[in-house]
C-alpha cells in the first residue's frame, strides 16, 4: 500500500488569471482521480502557497500552508517580482506531509484518471523516485469537459513537472534558490532525485498527466531571472557532482552513441558533467539493448502512415 502527499503550488487570480483559469481543470482532474483510488491508497491534497492565493483556492486543500519568502527577499531585481522559491515550497509541505510519498506536480499539470493508481503500481515495484512527462493537448480545448480534454492523446513534450519520491529522500536534497516560473525551474529537483534516489525512474511515454498548450520551448522571464536561476542551478550541479552515479541516469542502458546524443540534446542535462561521468563508470553502465529490426521498421512505418487528428 502506498500513500501519497501531493503539493500544489496554487495561485491568485491577480497574480496571473490564465493560469488561474488553468488552474481550476487541474482541481478538478485530481478530485476525479481520488475518485478512482483503490481502497488501500490515500492522497492528501497540500497547498504551499503566498496568503492571497489561500484566500482564493484554500479550500480545495487537505492542508494550506503560507510561504513566507519570495525570490525578492532573497535577491535585489530591477522589477522584483513576487515568485515562490521551489524548495520553500518542497520543504515547507514536506515537513507537514502525512505520507510516505510526495507528489510535487506544476499548477497547470492535470492529471489522468487513473494517475494515482498507476504511480502506486511503480512506486509498489521499488522506485523510490519517478519523473513524469506530460503531454500536450492544444489550448482550444480548454472550454471543453474535463473527460475530453483527457481523451486526446497529445503530443510528447521533454519538460518535466511532475516528481514523485519517498518523503524521507528529500533530506538528502541539496537546496537552491531556483524560483517557479522561470527556466530551469524544475531542473533541480530532477538532479536531486537522480542524484540521491537508489532506483529513480523517468517515464516519457506514459498518458497519466497533460497540459494545456502545444508549445516546446517558452521564454518566461527577463533575462535577469533567467541569469539567476541558472546561476543557482550550475551551483547545484557543482555540489551533486560526487554524488552523481551515470548509471542512474536516464539512458544510460543506450549504447554508447544514443545516449551521448540524448544527452547532448536534452536541456535539462548538462552534457560536460555527464561526459567525463560516463568515462569515468566503464563498466558500470547497464547493458544497452538490442531493439529487433522489423519491430523498429514498423514503428517506423506506423509515424509515416498514421493520421492526425484535426484538433
Amino acid at each position: 500500500m502506498s500513500t501519497f502527499s501531493h503539493i500544489i503550488n496554487p495561485v491568485s487570480e491577480n497574480e496571473n488569471p490564465n493560469l488561474f483559469a488553468i488552474q481550476k481543470i487541474t482541481l478538478d482532474s485530481i478530485v476525479e482521480s481520488r475518485k478512482r483510488l483503490q481502497p488501500t491508497h490515500s492522497v492528501e491534497l497540500i497547498a504551499v502557497a503566498f496568503s492571497e492565493a489561500l484566500a482564493q483556492v484554500g479550500d480545495q486543500f487537505d492542508k494550506n500552508f503560507v510561504l513566507q519568502r519570495s525570490i525578492a527577499d532573497v535577491h535585489s531585481f530591477s522589477v522584483p517580482r513576487k515568485l515562490p522559491i521551489i524548495h520553500d515550497i518542497l520543504s515547507l509541505g514536506v515537513d507537514n506531509a502525512s505520507h510516505e510519498y510526495i507528489i510535487f506536480t506544476n499548477t497547470d499539470i492535470s492529471l489522468m484518471p487513473d494517475f494515482y493508481n498507476v504511480v502506486n503500481y511503480y512506486c509498489a515495484k521499488g522506485h523510490d523516485a519517478i519523473v513524469i512527462n506530460r503531454r500536450r493537448i492544444p489550448e482550444k480545448l480548454k472550454d471543453t469537459p474535463l473527460e475530453v480534454m483527457q481523451a486526446h492523446v497529445g503530443y510528447a513534450h521533454t519538460g518535466y513537472d511532475c516528481f514523485i519520491f519517498r518523503k524521507q529522500l528529500f533530506q538528502k536534497f541539496i537546496p537552491t534558490t531556483i524560483c517557479i516560473g522561470i527556466p530551469p525551474a524544475g531542473n533541480d529537483i530532477f538532479y536531486n532525485l537522480f542524484a540521491f534516489a537508489e532506483n529513480p525512474l523517468l517515464l516519457t511515454e506514459r498518458h497519466l498527466t497533460f497540459h494545456l498548450g502545444m508549445e516546446l520551448r517558452k521564454e518566461w522571464g527577463s533575462k535577469e531571472y533567467l541569469k539567476f536561476n541558472y546561476s543557482a542551478f550550475s551551483n547545484l550541479l557543482k555540489q551533486l557532482d560526487n554524488h552523481i552515479e551515470i548509471s542512474k541516469f536516464p539512458g544510460a542502458e543506450l549504447s554508447f552513441f544514443k545516449r551521448h546524443f540524448k544527452w547532448l540534446m536534452n536541456p535539462t542535462f548538462y552534457y560536460p558533467q555527464l561526459f567525463w561521468k560516463d568515462i569515468m563508470a566503464s563498466g558500470k553502465r547497464k547493458k544497452a539493448g538490442k531493439p529487433e529490426v522489423r519491430q523498429r521498421y514498423f514503428e517506423w512505418l506506423l509515424k509515416k502512415i498514421n493520421f492526425r487528428d484535426n484538433e
